[in-house]
């Protein structure tokens, strides 16, 4: 049960990660309650709508994004999930290229997202 439920989920991760920031995908995954977590940026935004709504901001500021290198580790909890990956994305305001390394542990529920924590460098 546990290998199945791990797998299920695992692909939800992978549906998420491919889906644009404020996309109606995030948001079919996003968990009404969930919760966001920037740690280094000593950000938290709490419910889906406050999610979405930080991921239309961040379209503003960015566009051409794109993931490179994504790993999605499982862990012993089915549904926890530690994935890595980075980003290419052009920066709106200045035309310039941007590159990032991320660090992120996803948390599921019942097929959605309820917690995401992401370590990042801070570009917004």
């Amino acid at each position: 049960m546990s290998d199945e439920l791990r797998a299920r989920n695992e692909a939800i991760v992978r549906r998420f990660l491919a889906a644009g920031s404020a996309s109606d995908e995030r948001r079919a995954l996003w968990a009404e309650d969930a919760v966001f977590e920037l740690p280094l940026q000593g950000k938290v935004f709490r419910g889906r709508e406050a999610i979405l709504e930080r991921g239309r901001h961040a379209k503003q500021l960015y566009k051409d994004w794109h993931l490179t290198d994504l790993v999605v580790h499982p862990m012993l909890d089915p549904n926890l999930f530690l994935v890595t990956h980075g980003s290419e994305e052009i920066v709106v305001a200045t035309g310039t290229a941007e590159t990032n390394s991320y660090a992120s542990i996803l948390e599921l529920r019942d097929g959605q997202i309820i917690r995401r924590v992401e370590y990042h460098r801070a570009m917004d």
